[in-house]
């Protein structure tokens, strides 16, 4: 299934959306049971999550949460090959969510920086038009 890449401008609130929702999917979490398959697709999904982040310049803006990604990544293939099903899938959620966290802040601060590049050229030809316009 393909993602949707969020739009240019994210704003604070979904930062502290997307961090609301960690928090949220990782309480009670523990009541749930996985069998093998499912612990396998979130493993997947969450792989494919660090990938997308990695793609999007997460390891340049957003190091810290993609580090996190990758260390709940990691053992949540540990927990797998252990046969423990269910931490499995639940550090593989978490890190699906922190990576999409990571991209999403990466992709932010691209956007923030692309705006800033624009204000810089306008303020540039502003003046460049009151230069010429004095001649």
């Amino acid at each position: 299934m393909p993602r949707s890449r969020p739009a240019r401008g994210i704003s604070k609130l979904v930062l502290a959306t997307f961090a609301a929702v960690l928090l949220v999917g990782c309480g009670g979490s523990d009541r749930l049971t996985y069998d093998d398959d499912a612990a396998e697709r979130y493993v997947r999904e969450a792989r494919e999550a660090v990938r997308d982040a990695e793609r999007n310049g997460a390891d340049a803006n957003a190091l810290e949460s993609l580090d996190r990604a990758r260390t709940r990544l990691d053992r949540a293939r540990s927990a797998m090959e252990a046969g423990n099903h269910d931490l499995a899938a639940r550090l593989a959620i978490e890190a699906d969510v922190t990576a999409e966290l990571a991209e999403v802040t990466s992709l932010s601060t691209k956007s923030q920086n692309a705006a800033r590049e624009v204000r810089a050229t306008i303020d540039l030809l502003r003046e460049e038009i009151r230069r010429l316009q004095a001649e």
